[in-house]
């Protein structure tokens, strides 16, 4: 399968360059089961999909991660601008924008 079509909540390259020395940091200070496969930015991409669109989580489209691989990396569990794990763990603290 190749590269999916974009969406229009996806985030932009400018916008992932802004949050990804963050979340690439986290994620080399978890400790996973298995090795992380799933790229960040399609994790991003799919809670930003979820919040904009207000889709549950198992009926997003068949494109982005599972909704368990979502949920497992990200600690969602509601309609919240910023999922709850990172929120606790203060992953953005230092960004009001993306902070929620």
């Amino acid at each position: 399968m190749g590269q999916r079509k974009a969406y229009r909540t996806d985030l932009s390259d400018e916008e992932w360059a802004l949050i990804e020395p963050t979340l690439t940091a986290w994620r080399a200070g978890r400790r996973f089961i298995k090795e992380a496969t799933t790229p960040l930015r399609k994790i991003v991409n799919a809670v930003v999909y979820q919040n904009r669109t207000g889709r549950q989580w198992d009926l997003l489209p068949h494109d982005f991660p599972p909704p368990s691989t979502v949920a497992k990396v990200a600690g969602v569990g509601g309609f919240t601008p910023v999922p709850q794990r990172w929120k606790s763990e203060r992953t953005f603290a230092g960004s009001r924008a993306l902070a929620g």
